[in-house]
Formats: structure tokens, C-alpha cells, sequence
């Protein structure tokens, strides 16, 4: 590449402009490109370890969690496996995410576990969510049967 000029001239309203929209994009906080889903999906899997479509299927089946004023059903969820995933302090989960308070971590994630109790564990793991015959054809030893 030749360089031709060591200095460039710049209008001030086209500055102000490129700095402008600059700083919506850095304003654009991590929480609500999880709300809207406009996080890519690899920084999703660094983040959860799970896909938007593993993620969208694990909320799906959290049916007791609802929506509130301050979080989707599916923030909390990231807040949840994000803090499961890194082990970091409420703290610091809470800057990454853009989250108003630390707190805030540990009331997500407390709703998450009881969700994931009372819809996901009885229905998907355990003796319970097998059939009879599934136990018998499956999960018993020759001799047993």
C-alpha cells in the first residue's frame, strides 16, 4: 500500500457522527443482546456452553419461570450457566452482563434452580422420566431380567 498524504482532513459533523455511532454500539450492554438474541452464537457457547438452540430448548421446557421487569426467563438462564461455567463472583458476572446490581446474580440463579427442579429434573432425569418397560429393555442386566 503507497502512502500518499501523512495527514488527512476530516469534517467535524462527520467526526461527531463516527463517534456517535460508536458509542451507541459500545452502549449496546451484553444483557440485552441476549434479550433481542443478536449474540452470536459462539460467544453464546464461550459464555453458557450452549448453543441458541440449546438454550432456546432448555427454556422452552422451564415452564414455572416467567418473564419479569427487569429479566427474560432466557438472561437469567445465560446469567445461570455463565455463573456455572466461570465460577466468577457475583460481581464480576454482573459487569460483564451489564447487570444493575450484583444481587442480581444470586436472585436469577436461585429462580433458575427452583425452575429447573420443578419442570426439567422430574421430567428428563431419574427413574421417574422412565417408562416401566424402558427400565426392564434398558437399564436391567440380563440376569436381573
Amino acid at each position: 500500500m503507497k502512502i500518499h498524504s501523512n495527514f488527512s482532513k476530516i469534517e467535524v459533523s462527520d467526526l461527531m457522527n463516527f463517534v456517535n455511532q460508536l458509542s451507541d454500539n459500545c452502549n449496546h450492554e451484553l444483557k440485552n443482546a441476549v434479550g433481542d438474541g443478536s449474540l452470536s452464537d459462539e460467544r453464546l457457547k464461550t459464555f453458557t456452553g450452549l448453543t441458541w438452540e440449546n438454550l432456546n430448548k432448555l427454556c422452552g421446557m422451564m415452564t414455572s419461570m416467567r418473564n419479569s421487569k427487569t429479566r427474560t426467563v432466557l438472561q437469567a438462564l445465560v446469567v445461570f450457566l455463565f455463573k456455572l461455567r466461570t465460577g466468577s463472583s457475583n460481581n464480576v458476572i454482573a459487569a460483564v452482563l451489564g447487570l444493575d446490581y450484583a444481587q442480581q446474580v444470586s436472585d436469577y440463579c436461585e429462580e433458575v434452580m427452583t425452575s429447573f427442579e420443578k419442570d426439567v429434573l422430574p421430567n428428563h432425569f431419574g427413574y421417574s422420566s422412565l417408562s416401566r418397560e424402558d427400565l426392564v429393555n434398558n437399564q436391567t442386566s440380563e440376569i436381573a431380567i
